[in-house]
């Protein structure tokens, strides 16, 4: 009868799935790892210019990400910043979209770093180190031949956790914060990301918040719509503008503190306000 037939379907849909489910497993676990890590050091390399070293064997994993986990790896600095890599880190985990997989392209959608330590300076110009130069557009064209033209890059997720922070400007002593936890999202096919952080500075915590219209031309320099809200405790700072990745920003800036003493002393600046002097203050 129609009960029967409604059965048999949902067993033979039970069973499709299930050997969707294995030959995805058996994907994964002959998946080329050491290509896999490859290919996202390529493609670091194309959007940053800068040499990418990645430490250790590299192993297939299935959970919490699926693809490839690596070893200690580090990005390389500015060659006016020093020899000090601009980031390091215990490893990488390297996520892999398995829908494509099983369709046989193999496409890098999300890299988590863990526990990195980011060296940030200036020079004297004011340029940062994390500003990446005219050298990304010639790498890009060779990790794209190297990647092969059947293999298609998406980052759709990337994650810091645990990271430290040391920034100087040109000449002045660095400066550590953190630790930091950040996770950028910037959905396939989409302009804008979003970017959700927490740092850890004398004691307190700021959350961030912050919205890109457009990754991609931010990615190359151009100043695009942003807006990010911050708070520490009460404490609330908000901008809603333009900015480029180099720090040149416009827009309006609200910030509200309740208790200013208190937020001063939070990011390790004890200070005594005087009456009528912003022990509460609110501006735009």
């Amino acid at each position: 009868g129609p009960g029967g037939r409604a059965m048999k379907w949902i067993f033979r849909i039970i069973a499709v799935v299930l050997a969707a489910v294995a030959l995805a497993v058996v994907a994964v676990m002959f998946l080329p790892s050491e290509r896999i890590a490859q290919i996202a050091a390529d493609q670091i390399e194309a959007q940053t210019g800068r040499a990418v070293h990645i430490e250790g064997g590299v192993s297939v994993s299935l959970w919490p990400v699926l693809g490839a986990e690596t070893g200690p790896v580090s990005l390389a600095n500015a060659d006016w910043a020093g020899a000090e890599p601009m980031l390091q880190a215990d490893g990488l985990s390297i996520g892999v979209d398995a829908q494509a997989l099983i369709g046989g392209t193999l496409r890098v959608t999300q890299i988590v770093a863990e526990r990195p330590v980011l060296n940030l300076t200036t020079r004297a110009d004011g340029l940062g180190n994390w500003v990446f130069g005219e050298g990304a557009a010639a790498a890009a064209t060779t990790a794209e031949s190297a990647a092969g033209g059947a293999t298609s890059f998406t980052l759709e997720r990337l994650e810091l956790t645990g990271a430290r922070l040391f920034y100087s400007d040109a000449g002045a002593a660095p400066v550590a914060l953190g630790p930091l936890d950040l996770a950028l999202d910037w959905p396939a096919g989409q302009q804008a990301a979003d970017v959700q952080a927490q740092l850890s500075h004398g004691g307190a915590a700021i959350d961030l918040s912050v919205r890109i219209a457009s990754m991609q031309e931010m990615i190359a320099g151009k100043v695009v719509p942003v807006t990010a809200s911050a708070a520490l405790g009460a404490a609330k700072l908000s901008f809603d503008g333009r900015a480029s990745v180099a720090g040149e920003a416009t827009g309006h800036v609200s910030a509200r503190s309740p208790d200013t003493a208190a937020l001063l002393a939070a990011l390790g600046l004890e200070a005594e306000v005087p009456q009528g002097l912003g022990r509460a203050a609110e501006l735009g």
